[in-house]
C-alpha cells in the first residue's frame, strides 16, 4: 500500500486512515482540503517511499544558468527560463489581420472615380472630339481674290467688324454657307498649321467671308492649275476674271497642269484630258496674252477681258473674249484661234461684228 506523509507531523500514514496514529490529525479531511486549495497543475510530485524509510531530503535546485542571447549582442544575458517564460519574453509571431475598409467607403471611392471619369470624358467629348469631328467633316473653301477680309458679321461694306485679312489661296473651314440673297456669305474658321501640321491655336479665328470671293476645293485647285506662271495669276487677279475662265474650263472639260491623282484627291472631274494654261508677261509689258478694255459697252462698270490660253501639249492657242454685267456676272462673247506665237499689242484690239450677228476680235500681235 502506498503511504503518504501526514500533513501535520510528516509521519508516513495510509491515505485511507481517518486519523494520524502519531498526532491524531484528520488525514482524509486534510487531504480533501489540500486538493481543493491546490490546483492540480501546480502540485509538485512527492516521492513515494515505504513506511519503514524516512522521506528522502529534496535536493536543492541549482541556480538557473545565465544564457547568452547572441541575437541581442555579446554580454547580454537573461536567466534560463521555462517554455512559458520564454514565450512571455519572446512571444511567437502573430499574424495581424488587416482591417477591411467599410463597404460604404469603397462604394464612395468607386463613385468618385466614376464621376471623375465621366467629367473627363464629357470634357474630352465636347472640347476635343466634337470640334475635331466638326472640322474633319466641314468642307474646305479657298480665297480666290487677291485678298479677302473676314468679319464678325455679314456686313461687308462696314469697317468696324473686320477681324482678319487673308491672301489668295488661304484655306477656310466652312461651317455655314448662304449662297442666295443680296449678300451671300460663308461662315467658317481660319486655322493655320505649323511645319509639323499642328494647328497654331493663337492664330485661329472664326468669322464671315463674302461668298463671291471664295472657291470650293475642287474649283480652286482647277483654277490654280490654269495659271502657267505667276505673272498670269497677277494679270487675272480680279475674281470675276477667274470665275469666267474657270467656268469655261469646266464647261469644256479642260484642265490645267495637274495630275489625275491630284484631280481625284481634290474632287476635280477626272475625265478632263486636254491641258490648257495661261502664260503672261509682266503686267507692265506693252504686249501680253491678257487684254482689258471696254469695247463691248463703253459705259460698262467693268472692263472686258481678252485672254489667250495655250494647249501645253499641242501648243495650239485660243483667244477668249468675256464681257461683264454690273453685278459681275460674265458672258463668253466669242472665242477664236490665235497664232501659235506672239502677244496682243496694247491699244490695238477691236471688237467687230460678223455677218451672222456675232463678234470677232481683231488685234495685232507682237
Amino acid at each position: 500500500m502506498t503511504l503518504i506523509p501526514c500533513p501535520e507531523c510528516g509521519r508516513m500514514v495510509s491515505p485511507n486512515a481517518d486519523e494520524c496514529p502519531n498526532c491524531g490529525a484528520p488525514i482524509k479531511e486534510l487531504l480533501a482540503k489540500q486538493e481543493i486549495d491546490t490546483p492540480v497543475d501546480n502540485q509538485r510530485s512527492v516521492p513515494v517511499t515505504s513506511s519503514n524509510e524516512p522521506p528522502l531530503p529534496q535536493k536543492e535546485q541549482a541556480p538557473e544558468k545565465a544564457i547568452v542571447d547572441k541575437s541581442e549582442g555579446e554580454g547580454l544575458a537573461h536567466p534560463q527560463a521555462t517554455p512559458a517564460k520564454n514565450a512571455a519574453i519572446n512571444p511567437p509571431h502573430q499574424k495581424t489581420e488587416k482591417k477591411k475598409a467599410p463597404k460604404g467607403i469603397i462604394l464612395l471611392i468607386i463613385g468618385l472615380l466614376l464621376l471623375v471619369g465621366g467629367v473627363g470624358f464629357w470634357f474630352y467629348y465636347t472640347n476635343v472630339y466634337l470640334p475635331e469631328k466638326r472640322d474633319a467633316e466641314a468642307p474646305r473653301y479657298y480665297v480666290m481674290a487677291q485678298n479677302i477680309n473676314m468679319r464678325s458679321s455679314p456686313e461687308f461694306e462696314a469697317d468696324y467688324n473686320k477681324i482678319g485679312s487673308f491672301p489668295y489661296g488661304t484655306e477656310i473651314i466652312v461651317y455655314d454657307s448662304v449662297k442666295t440673297g443680296l449678300k451671300p456669305y460663308l461662315y467658317g474658321k481660319y486655322a493655320p498649321r505649323d511645319a509639323k501640321g499642328k494647328v497654331i491655336k493663337d492664330k485661329v479665328v472664326e468669322g464671315y467671308l463674302a461668298y463671291d470671293y471664295m472657291a470650293t476645293k475642287a474649283d480652286f485647285f482647277l483654277l490654280n492649275s490654269i495659271f502657267g506662271n505667276e505673272d498670269a495669276r497677277k494679270m487675272l487677279s480680279e475674281s470675276r476674271y477667274k470665275k469666267a475662265l474657270l467656268s469655261y474650263f469646266k464647261r469644256n472639260h479642260y484642265k490645267g497642269n495637274i495630275s489625275r491623282d491630284k484631280m481625284i484627291e481634290y474632287g476635280i472631274n477626272p475625265n478632263a484630258t486636254q491641258s490648257w494654261q495661261v502664260f503672261c508677261r509682266h503686267e507692265k509689258a506693252t504686249s501680253n496674252n491678257v487684254y482689258r478694255s471696254r469695247k463691248y459697252r463703253k459705259d460698262s462698270k467693268y472692263t472686258d477681258l481678252a485672254v489667250i490660253i495655250t494647249n501645253i501639249n499641242s501648243k495650239e492657242r485660243q483667244l477668249l473674249y468675256f464681257v461683264f454685267d454690273d453685278d459681275e456676272s460674265f458672258h463668253l462673247l466669242t472665242e477664236q484661234p490665235a497664232p501659235y506665237s506672239g502677244y496682243m499689242k496694247d491699244r490695238t484690239l477691236k471688237l467687230k461684228n460678223t455677218d451672222n450677228g456675232g463678234y470677232y476680235v481683231d488685234v495685232e500681235y507682237e
